[in-house]
């Protein structure tokens, strides 16, 4: 064998000589044969028109597995992931509180049903959409500068909702921000891929289950609360309520560390 190749079971015995836990949970990365490598360089970064980038170089998993996310311990990855739980039931309680203010914005700006939840029907339809967006951009630029923006966009597009029967133009201004609304969020779309960071494909089945249970608490939630803002408190306070709940989720995500390894 040359002397800048490697085995795949030599390598893997380098790999744990360096204290790294090489393919944990992942039955397939432990048959990945890797040949013509020296783990001591780097290779150069490949262009797309097949030249060597002249300064960036190629880390891969298997020469810094414990660099990655995977190597968080077990109470650091679930304490994220907590945090994320909040964040998804944010997202998921700005979606489903809009109708506990139908009513209110019937009375107010004197239109029938179906156009008051014209706001919530947009909002559904440009969340997909909003996934779709924010998911490419969060493996180039990283989880947390998207979730980050996606949050705060949310938020500020609270505020002129809330403000909206002050203004002249009325309920198309609701209509407008709520479309901007789902338009920015995020959505399962980036928090299960900080799953994947995380977690090895053989042992994601906890951590996918628990963000999925959030997307249904962040629905169940919504209900119970909107009944006590429909009887106690004005019509806008849905939404000054979604954006206090959406500054405390932003709040605590500023503390989540990055987990895309490639940023």
């Amino acid at each position: 064998m040359a002397d800048d190749s490697i085995s795949s079971k030599a390598l893997h015995a380098s790999i744990r000589e360096m204290g790294q836990d090489f393919g944990r949970g992942d039955p397939e990365k432990k048959d990945l044969v890797v040949l013509g490598t020296n783990i001591t360089k780097l290779r150069p970064v490949e262009n797309d028109d097949g030249s060597l980038h002249p300064s960036r170089l190629l880390l891969t998993e298997e020469k810094a597995y414990d660099s990655l996310a995977f190597a968080f311990s077990e109470p650091k990855k679930w304490l994220i992931l907590t945090t994320i739980f909040i964040v998804q039931i944010s997202m998921n309680f700005n979606a489903a509180i809009y109708a506990s203010a139908v009513p209110g914005m019937q009375e107010h700006f004197g239109i029938g049903p179906f156009k008051a939840r014209l706001g919530q029907f947009i909002f559904l339809v440009m969340y997909a959409f909003g996934c779709e967006l924010w998911a490419p951009w969060s493996e180039e630029l990283g989880r947390w500068k998207v979730l980050q923006a996606s949050l705060g966009l949310v938020n500020l597009w609270q505020i002129p909702c809330a403000l909206a029967q002050y203004v002249g133009t009325g309920y198309w201004m609701i209509f407008g921000f709520r479309a901007l609304g789902g338009l920015s969020s995020a959505g399962g779309s980036v928090t299960l891929g900080m799953v994947a960071d995380m977690w090895e494909p053989a042992d994601q089945q906890y951590a996918v289950a628990f963000v999925v249970f959030s997307s249904v608490a962040g629905s169940v939630v919504a209900p119970i609360c909107g009944g006590f803002i429909t009887e106690y408190l004005d019509w806008t306070w849905v939404f000054w309520i979604s954006l206090i709940f959406g500054g405390v989720a932003q709040a605590l995500h500023f503390a989540v560390p990055e987990t895309r390894t490639s940023v």
